[in-house]
C-alpha cells in the first residue's frame, strides 16, 4: 500500500484490518465523540503505559519487551485503576477510572 499507493474504498479497509469500524460520512462526529468518550473513561494511565511499550519495544528483542511487560504490570498492580477494574468486574458493573498517577513508573 505504501509503494503502490493503491487506492481503498472503506469496506477494503475495513477488511483488511485498517480501520475498526466504517459509518456513514453524517455519522462520522458522533461516532467519534462516542468512541473518545469511551477512551476518556478508560483506564488512561495504563492507555499510556501501552502506548509507551508498543513505542520503545519497536527497537527491542521479543525477551526484552517481555520483561518491559512484568515490570510495568508489576509496577500497575498497586494502581487505584487496577483496584477499581477488579472490583467492577466482580461487582459486575462499569468501571470508574479516576486516571490518577498513583506510583510513577520507571523510565
Amino acid at each position: 500500500m505504501i509503494l503502490l499507493a493503491d487506492i481503498i474504498d472503506a469496506q477494503e479497509a475495513l477488511r483488511i484490518g485498517l480501520v475498526s469500524r466504517v459509518v456513514p460520512a453524517e455519522q462520522l462526529e458522533h461516532e467519534t465523540l462516542k468512541l473518545a468518550e469511551r477512551l476518556a473513561q478508560g483506564p488512561t494511565v495504563a492507555y499510556g503505559l501501552a502506548k509507551t511499550g508498543l513505542y520503545q519495544g519497536l527497537g527491542m528483542s521479543l525477551e526484552d519487551v517481555l520483561n518491559m511487560e512484568a515490570r510495568n504490570q508489576a509496577m500497575r498492580r498497586p494502581h487505584p485503576d487496577r483496584a477499581e477494574g477488579v472490583a467492577a468486574f466482580r461487582e459486575k458493573r462499569p468501571p470508574r477510572f479516576t486516571g490518577r498517577a498513583g506510583s510513577s513508573p520507571a523510565r
